[in-house]
């Protein structure tokens, strides 16, 4: 599997955001489970760049609470990749939520959509 070997090589993050969120997606909760996991951990060591992979792969297995738990901690930390919420794919399946509104209106992207007249 790709995603398996990209882990490998980028020495665990980001390759493991995406296998985790792979094996989510394909329904190998547990193997996703652990990744958290290890992930977790890291944030414990002090490491901030877990937050939004965490809300990825809690984004593919469908636990909305836990994806925006985490979602709001990469906001906290202003994290560079929450720039990019609107676009990823990842959570697209969050769109229909009312704090997924509410964090692109925090993040500053209600006002562009706003003043273009587009919707999401």
């Amino acid at each position: 599997m790709e995603n398996q070997r990209s882990a490998e090589l980028s020495g665990g993050f980001p390759g493991i955001v995406g296998l985790g969120h792979a094996y989510a997606a394909s329904g190998q909760r547990d193997e996703a489970l652990k990744i958290i996991a290890k992930m977790e951990e890291q944030t414990k060591s002090g490491n901030t760049k877990p937050s939004l992979g965490l809300a990825i792969i809690y984004a593919g297995l469908n636990d909305k609470d836990k994806a925006f738990e985490w979602l709001e901690k990469s906001f906290q930390r202003r994290d560079e990749g929450i720039l990019y919420l609107k676009c990823q794919p990842y959570f697209d399946n969050l769109h229909s939520d009312a704090r997924y509104a509410d964090l692109l209106k925090r993040i500053g992207f209600a006002e562009t959509l706003e003043s273009t007249g587009r919707t999401r």
